[in-house]
């Protein structure tokens, strides 16, 4: 009898953490499944001055995350660019920048 009620407390520990996670935690756990079958570089693509090349990488996107709906349009590689938390801070805040190396490196967006 107490195994039964362990057994159910358990279960419905674990409905209640996976609802936890919700939509857009779903959405996370795809685009991240998404960039472990994608074939990314293992150095930074923008090598702005000071670059680390190859350590602290990060994925940088074209838009704020907020802009992208699914876990497939976060991951298009035309949105996305491997950079080092360097480049990446740098690019992030100046949108103009933030363009002309994602145009140099993906092409237009549009495209």
């Amino acid at each position: 009898m107490v195994r039964n009620a362990e057994r159910k407390d358990k279960t419905i520990m674990r409905r209640k953490a996976l609802k936890r996670i919700g939509k857009k935690g779903l959405e996370n756990l795809k685009y991240k499944a998404l960039l472990k079958e994608m074939d990314l570089p293992q150095r930074c693509e923008v090598g702005l001055s000071g670059c680390m090349i190859g350590l602290f990488l990060t994925v940088a996107h074209r838009h704020k995350r907020s802009h992208y709906k699914t876990a497939e349009e976060l991951a298009d590689i035309k949105q996305i660019i491997i950079a080092c938390t360097l480049c990446h801070d740098t690019i992030e805040n100046d949108k103009e920048l933030t363009e002309s190396v994602f145009n140099k490196l993906r092409g237009d967006e549009q495209n």
